[in-house]
């Protein structure tokens, strides 16, 4: 709003308060209103994707693939299980042998009574 006075010229009726006056374009208005909510929409469904997008990651590092530190440690021990040679933890327990070699010794001892 400008603080100069308005000059009507002579003839034309004195505008009446909530009048709108002439000049003001109705249809550049609603294509900038129309824009306008355009812009917003684009900006909040793009901060949103942004969003949830930011968060699927840190679910993806957080949740799905944790680092698998105890059961790492599991599997570890029982390899060095099924590959040690150890004598029974009690009587009436079996010797600990590793696999392969417990497969060789069942094939050579089922090909010898085979043989037989």
């Amino acid at each position: 709003m400008s603080h100069t006075p308005v000059t009507i010229p002579a003839g034309q009726p004195i505008p009446e308060p909530g009048v709108e006056p002439e000049g003001i374009e109705s249809l550049t208005m609603l294509i900038w209103g129309f824009v306008s909510v355009a812009i917003v929409l684009g900006m909040i469904f793009g901060s949103s994707a942004l969003y949830f997008a930011a968060q699927r990651q840190l679910d993806a590092k957080r949740v799905i693939a944790p680092p698998y530190f105890s059961s790492d440690k599991v599997i570890t021990d029982q390899q060095g299980v099924l590959a040690s040679y150890a004598p029974p933890a009690s009587e009436g327990k079996p010797f600990t042998i590793p696999i392969d070699r417990a497969k060789q010794l069942v094939l050579a001892d089922l090909q010898s009574k085979a043989s037989e």
